[in-house]
C-alpha cells in the first residue's frame, strides 16, 4: 500500500453501527476491536482484548502498525469522536477491512452486561524505580519523555521481531 498506494474508494468511508450483540458474534469469529477513546478512558474501562489506539494526527500509523489487515475490524469510540475522522484515517492507509463501530459505545456494552477490563494506569512520579520503554513515534519523544527512558518507536519494534529467528541459535 505504501507503494501504490490505498485502494481508490467509491465514495465516503463510513462507521457502520454494529449492535453489542453483533460485535460480539464477530469478536468470537475472529474479528478485532479497535479502541479510539482517549487512554484513561481505555484504561478505566474496555472491552477484553480490545486493541488502545486514541484517535489523534497519527492514528492511522498506529493502526498500521497494531491492527491486522487481514481480520475484521470494529471501532469504539466516544460520542463526541468523529467517526469519518477514524475511517478516512483507516482508508488512507487502505485499511477497508473496518466492518463498523460499537452503536452506543462502551455505555451499550456495559449496559448489557458484558465483562469489561481495566488497567491501572501510572503516574510519571510513582515509577518508583521501574524502567520506561517509549514506544511512540521520534517526534513525540523528541518532544518531551521521561528521564532515562528507552526509546524504541513501536513501528521498529515489528521490523525488529520479525528478524529474530524463532529458535535460539
Amino acid at each position: 500500500v505504501n507503494r501504490v498506494g490505498p485502494p481508490l474508494l467509491d465514495g465516503e468511508p463510513t462507521l457502520a453501527p454494529l449492535s453489542v450483540d453483533e460485535v460480539r458474534t464477530r469478536l468470537a469469529g475472529g474479528a478485532v476491536l479497535i479502541d479510539a477513546r482517549p487512554v484513561d478512558r481505555f484504561a478505566a474501562t474496555h472491552v477484553p482484548g480490545a486493541i488502545s489506539i486514541p484517535l489523534r494526527a497519527v492514528f492511522a500509523s498506529w493502526l498500521g502498525w497494531l491492527a491486522p489487515d487481514d481480520r475484521p475490524l470494529i471501532i469504539a469510540r466516544d460520542t463526541d469522536q468523529d467517526p469519518a475522522e477514524i475511517a478516512w484515517q483507516a482508508a488512507k492507509i487502505g485499511y477497508d477491512n473496518i466492518i463498523g463501530q460499537l452503536d452506543g459505545g462502551m455505555t451499550a456494552w456495559t449496559a448489557a452486561g458484558h465483562d469489561t477490563a481495566s488497567i491501572p494506569l501510572t503516574r510519571a512520579g510513582h515509577l518508583d524505580g521501574r524502567r520506561v520503554l517509549d514506544i511512540r513515534q521520534r517526534s513525540e519523544y523528541l518532544d518531551g519523555h521521561l528521564p532515562g527512558a528507552m526509546h524504541v518507536e513501536l513501528g521498529d519494534i515489528g521490523h525488529r521481531a520479525a528478524e529474530v529467528p524463532d529458535e535460539p541459535t
